[in-house]
């Protein structure tokens, strides 16, 4: 996911829910908000790899700027308009 979204320059959020989609698809796991902060505060490697957390989900640390990636003029860029296409089709 971080290496998809650094190529995009866009940033990669997953919630709770969709995390655990993808730990169950490979090992069964499951995590929320507590579990995850006490791995995030004892584990140096997953501190680097997060830009910051909440109660719904995390924020991988990419290279993208900016919580809502848009220019000076408030203009969207490109990779929020792909972004969004590709989750509306996951929805459909």
């Amino acid at each position: 996911l971080k290496s998809d979204a650094d190529a995009q320059d866009q940033k990669a959020y997953l919630s709770f829910i969709a995390l655990n989609k993808i730990l169950n698809n490979v090992g069964g796991l499951s995590i929320n908000f507590d579990s995850f902060k006490k791995a995030y505060d004892s584990n140096p490697t997953i501190k680097k790899m997060i830009k910051n957390f909440d109660q719904k989900g995390l924020t991988l640390d990419t290279n993208a700027e900016g919580p809502d990636m848009t220019t000076t003029k408030g203009k969207r860029t490109k990779g929020i308009d792909s972004m969004s296409k590709r989750a509306t089709k996951k929805r459909s």
